[in-house]
């Protein structure tokens, strides 16, 4: 006798209900995300209730007009992609020592279109 259980058959309720057991574990969540596509629109919002955008990664890439690692090309790929609707918990950090990281049109722009944010904070981040 096969004991296999094909996870597509299981009703989505108890593929919901086992998923949300996992939502403080978050190593768990991306597994499951991984394992299987039926599980990710599950995970998807445990994954991504709380998220970061950290400043510019490159502290010369803001000054130097490029795209990767500048922190308005971060937040506006994020507006635009199925992970905002998830997102409830946002911390943006900003740079103290490069005040184009974050140009306020942006932001406004890309709160608009963070339709479920809950909670917003925004801080300077450390010089080092």
């Amino acid at each position: 006798m096969n004991t296999h259980i094909d996870p597509l058959r299981l009703p989505p309720e108890l593929l919901g209900y086992i998923i949300n057991e996992l939502r403080h574990n978050q190593q768990a969540l991306i597994n499951t995300s991984l394992a299987s596509r039926s599980f990710l629109p599950f995970c998807r919002p445990h994954l991504f209730r709380a998220l970061k955008i950290p400043p510019a990664r490159k502290p010369m890439e803001a000054f130097e007009n490029t795209e990767a690692g500048n922190q308005n090309h971060d937040m506006r790929r994020l507006a635009e992609s199925h992970i905002a609707f998830h997102v409830r918990d946002l911390h943006i950090e900003i740079s103290r020592i490069r005040n184009t990281d974050l140009d306020p049109t942006d932001l406004t722009s890309f709160l608009q279109n963070m339709t479920q944010i809950q909670s917003l904070s925004i801080s300077a981040a450390r010089s080092s």
